[in-house]
């Protein structure tokens, strides 16, 4: 029996015929507050929308209001489960039937073929293979579900990690207890660990491993944390499972996507995107924030916004006094000196006793970086860059008394 206040949840919701013919007059008969304590206490499932759109919005207060969205959230996220778990299974079956009807057209040129040598005749060439049932497959349910092929391809694999290396992240979401975006978050991640995709077994064992070692950390945090805050802790992660990809990721992104990009928004507005080292992108943004925040920085005129101000202050920086700011000298040359980036770093990384992971700021970092640009920094005295070294469980053992500043 469910209970709300002095008012009794009566009848639970859930059992057979005759139950769910009493439960409607039930749950007539209840306001919304018994209705909602009612709906936390239910399994998530199929039983759960019909109850959720009837409630009685007018008999809660604005939190038990929010609670509703909830519980709404829970039911998107069991469906979504549901969704991966019959894409998968579906994929499955047509694939199997497909297969069988490329292996009856294999076997009816055979007999042909056998024939035609008993009569003295040449065997016919089978025609070329230019696809796979998988392929086929997948054009089917894509053009069923209305999908681009890109799309449709990526959901279909996605649904097939869930129910293999991934399943614990399915599991969480048919409970209810993570949206379809904290998975999303989490397989960009996970599509990094080394032997993803492989059809070696000895490297798809291994893949399943490190995602079981991750995934055992990650999805209770998702219970409790944004999808981009699951990311983040999933990358950290990832790179700590596996620091040599990381490594050669970041060597990769250094020859293939380091740059800076302009691309026009509206008429007159364009945006400017660059793509860089962590430990420049840290201190910049510091110095940005800095600069817009000192009352020395006057603007131009309209410049009111916090978005607008940070705008002139990195114009400012970069190109110092362009005409469409005031005079600044002062203050931008304290904003350059003043950026402190703190490194986080294993001690056993800096004697090159491990590869463990650090931090610049909140990103995860390799252990070559993290040595590339402490050794870059001890070689100039002026201050911006704090070491703080921790031990292997991360609680910080040095402070670090001096500040250097990066080559």
């Amino acid at each position: 029996m469910y209970e709300s206040g002095s008012e009794s949840a009566g009848e639970p919701l859930e059992g057979g015929a005759a139950d769910r013919s009493g439960l409607e007059v039930w749950w007539r008969a209840h306001t919304g507050t018994a209705q909602l304590a009612a709906l936390k206490a239910l399994p998530v499932g199929s039983a759960s929308l019909g109850r959720i759109e009837s409630i009685d919005l007018d008999g809660l207060s604005a939190d038990d209001a929010v609670t509703v969205l909830q519980e709404l959230q829970r039911f998107a996220s069991y469906v979504a489960g549901v969704e991966a778990e019959l894409r998968s299974r579906v994929t499955d079956k047509v694939v199997a039937e497909v297969q069988v009807l490329f292996d009856d057209d294999a076997e009816r040129l055979r007999r042909k073929n056998t024939e035609r040598v008993e009569q003295g005749l040449l065997p016919l060439l089978p025609a070329p293979a230019y696809v796979c049932a998988e392929q086929v497959a997948f054009s089917e349910i894509t053009a069923a579900l209305r999908m681009s092929p890109r799309t449709g391809e990526a959901r279909i694999l996605e649904a097939q990690e869930l129910t293999n290396a991934w399943k614990p992240l399915l599991e969480a979401m048919l409970a209810g207890s993570i949206t379809i975006d904290h998975t999303r978050a989490v397989g960009r991640e996970l599509r990094n660990v080394p032997g993803h995709g492989s059809a070696e077994p000895e490297a798809e064992k291994d893949y399943r491993k490190s995602c079981a070692k991750v995934l055992a950390q990650v999805v209770p945090f998702a219970v409790t944390h944004s999808p981009g805050e699951t990311a983040r802790k999933a990358r950290a992660l990832v790179t700590a499972v596996d620091p040599a990809g990381a490594r050669a990721r970041r060597r990769k992104a250094a020859e293939q996507d380091h740059g800076v990009f302009l691309n026009p928004v509206e008429p007159g507005t364009s945006e400017i995107r660059a793509v860089m080292p962590t430990a420049y992108a840290e201190a910049i943004h510091q110095a940005v924030r800095m600069l817009a925040k000192d009352p020395r920085f006057e603007t131009a005129d309209g410049c009111i916004t916090k978005g607008q101000r940070q705008a002139a202050a990195l114009v400012a920086l970069t190109l110092g006094d362009p005409g469409s700011v005031a005079e600044v000298t002062g203050p931008v040359t304290e904003a350059k000196l003043n950026v402190h980036v703190n490194v986080l770093v294993p001690l056993e990384t800096i004697t090159s006793s491990s590869d463990a992971c650090g931090r610049i700021g909140n990103t995860p970092v390799t252990a070559d970086e993290v040595r590339d640009l402490i050794a870059a920094a001890a070689a100039d005295g002026t201050s911006t860059i704090r070491r703080l070294v921790t031990d292997s469980a991360g609680c910080i053992l040095d402070a670090g008394r001096s500040h250097y500043l990066a080559s």
